[in-house]
């Protein structure tokens, strides 16, 4: 067999394969459900390996820990794998990836990007915080008279 037909005969195979995997899809609806929560899975699960350097069962502990809730609003954490935040020290590890060893904990999405935006420094989230508060008790003051 020569490399072109050897090409070719594989490429038939996968057509073949897909053509498989759609007839089961549409003809059944539970396969289908399945396939896309296991590729649902598969995908969370190499991201948290890759990106943050843990496992589906880290991120499980690490919501239970928490009771639920972001670690820095303590509210309620809404929504599932997607809508929870990984909350990493970018002066441990600039950029988008962690190693693992400098992940503060799980957060919601405003107080995730809030901490990004102040450059990960509570220094000056403080400032802000009494800034605000002194600007909002002087509007009320002057509401009042």
């Amino acid at each position: 067999m020569s490399d072109e037909e050897r090409l070719a005969a594989q490429e038939r195979k996968k057509r073949l394969n897909r053509e498989r995997v759609a007839l089961l899809r549409a003809t059944n609806p539970e396969y289908a459900e399945r396939q896309r929560a296991r590729d649902r899975t598969h995908g969370r699960r190499y991201q948290f390996k890759s990106k943050f350097g843990i496992t589906l069962d880290d991120w499980d502990l690490m919501l239970r820990r928490q009771s639920g809730r972001c670690y820095l609003c303590e509210n309620p954490l809404q929504g599932g794998r997607t809508d929870i935040h990984i909350d990493h020290d970018h002066a441990c590890c600039p950029g988008r990836r962690s190693c693992g060893n400098c992940i503060r904990g799980l957060a919601c999405q405003k107080c995730n990007q809030g901490v990004g935006q102040f450059g990960d420094d509570p220094d000056l989230m403080r400032r802000v915080a009494y800034n605000l508060e002194m600007a909002n008790a002087s509007l009320r003051a002057n509401q009042a008279t």
